[in-house]
């Protein structure tokens, strides 16, 4: 799939420039390691949830935790690294998927707009 496609080359860019110790497994049980040596396990367990990582910060990333969007396993201190560092990286590399997570995120409005438009 495009979609797998992309993200699959989202992930490798954040892996090579960024190092950020995630490793980052979707609702599909794909699973991208966003770093060499991931110490902390975030899962986005529906497609929806996908756009949370979309240029995020920290306070987007602590809110998805709280409302139950992502979940996330490790040990504090580098969950706060890894969250640190995925966020510095945001809008970096990871602008380009934000076309694909709009996609995902199915709203009325959206749905009536587009069967209108055809």
């Amino acid at each position: 799939m495009l979609f797998d496609r992309k993200l699959a080359s989202v992930a490798a860019n954040l892996r090579a420039r960024h190092d950020i110790p995630i490793e980052l497994t979707l609702w599909n049980g794909q699973t991208y390691p966003l770093g060499d040596r991931p110490r902390v396990k975030l899962h986005v367990p529906c497609a929806s949830s996908a756009g949370w990582l979309i240029n995020t910060d920290l306070m987007k990333l602590g809110e998805a935790y709280v409302e139950g969007h992502i979940d996330v396993q490790g040990r504090l201190s580098d969950i706060f690294e890894a969250a640190e560092k995925l966020a510095r990286a945001g809008g970096k590399a990871q602008g380009r998927l934000l076309d694909f997570a709009a996609r995902l995120k199915h709203t009325r409005a959206r749905d009536k707009r587009a069967i209108e438009y055809h």
